[in-house]
């Protein structure tokens, strides 16, 4: 981390600074960051889903859902911005909202695996078992270390009565 004040730091240094801190566990310092970026540079997208992100892992669901909103209507092609809003309504239970995000992560990105994991978990959230298997199946596919899409395959299949 810098020994300059964040307020004191231009928008290079404050982008630098988050890409040092960006393997951190300090969300607290990563949002500040991206709260100072967002001051100097309102339409910046990436600053609005990096602040949005490091919300979800604070838990702080509903400042999350508003800030990938802002990086949404900035970059409707943020498929990143769509995967954390839908991790957000997830984590609120609404499943419906966090499945359509995730659907758009997907349509923008066909390969993001983590979308296809997560939507499996809402699908699985709302019954529908048969579909959150075939989500985990693919996300084992795009990414076949993917632990949480194989341990969520075995729930899902528990849940439907057979064995994998």
């Amino acid at each position: 981390m810098s020994d300059k004040d964040i307020g004191e730091m231009t928008l290079e240094e404050l982008q630098a600074e988050y890409v040092k801190i960006s393997d951190s566990d300090d969300n607290a310092r990563k949002i500040e960051v991206c709260t100072q970026i967002i001051k100097l540079d309102p339409k910046n997208a990436v600053a609005f889903y990096n602040r949005g992100t490091n919300y979800v892992k604070l838990g702080e669901y509903q400042k999350a859902i508003e800030d990938c909103n802002q990086a949404i209507e900035l970059d409707p092609k943020h498929a990143k911005a769509f995967y954390s809003r839908g991790v957000a309504y997830g984590r609120l239970g609404e499943h419906q909202k966090a499945i359509e995000d995730f659907n758009q992560a997907i349509e923008l990105d066909s390969k993001h695996a983590k979308a296809f994991n997560n939507r499996g978990i809402s699908y699985g959230k709302l019954g529908e078992h048969q579909k959150a298997i075939e989500d985990f199946n693919q996300a084992i596919e795009l990414d076949p270390k993917h632990a949480k899409a194989f341990y969520s395959r075995g729930v899902a299949y528990r849940k439907l009565g057979k064995e994998t």
